[in-house]
């Protein structure tokens, strides 16, 4: 669980957080199918999936989000630390937008983070990761996640907004 002291000044600790916030009913959407190194997920992506159980969002639920990164954790068969930390899928702010909209108490994912890593400083500090992902899409990070509206997103965007989140979600 993150607190949003760790992104947000004037934030709560997650010592603060009753622990009622943390327990209601929610989905589990499983996007492995359709995200891979650096991909983006939408919200669109958790709609169709939803609209394939028969499920939709409601108010105050809880959203977990399955990329399947999960088995590239350091303590897994398949580990991958690169893969893990730096190419995990992850959203914009379409998706936050989306977050919101519904009024999602929390969400969870099973990568290192709930950020894209190219929302984060990895864009600064990771020349080979941003040639990659160049490479994939075609287009450089820039135009795809304009910097500093997309700077991390799903900490600084959505903590302010009561929205928090669970990261390194995988179990064991």
């Amino acid at each position: 669980m993150d607190g949003p002291l760790h992104f947000d000044t004037a934030g709560l600790d997650i010592a603060s957080i009753p622990i009622e916030y943390w327990i209601g009913e929610g989905v589990i959407v499983d996007i492995s199918d359709e995200v891979g190194d650096l991909d983006i997920y939408t919200s669109d992506m958790v709609e169709r999936k939803l609209n394939s159980y028969n499920l939709s969002l409601k108010p105050f639920d809880i959203l977990i989000i399955h990329t399947g990164y999960s088995r590239y954790a350091w303590y897994k068969a398949e580990a991958n630390p690169v893969r893990y930390m730096l190419k995990h899928p992850g959203p914009m702010k379409e998706f936050a937008d989306m977050l919101i909209r519904n009024k999602i108490r929390w969400t969870a994912v099973d990568a290192v983070s709930q950020d894209h890593p190219l929302n984060t400083v990895i864009r600064r500090v990771r020349s080979d990761i941003v040639a990659e992902f160049r490479r994939k899409f075609g287009r450089d990070v820039d135009e795809v996640m304009p910097w500093p509206e997309n700077y991390q997103l799903m900490h600084t965007y959505l903590f302010p907004k009561g929205i928090l989140h669970v990261e390194n979600a995988g179990g064991i």
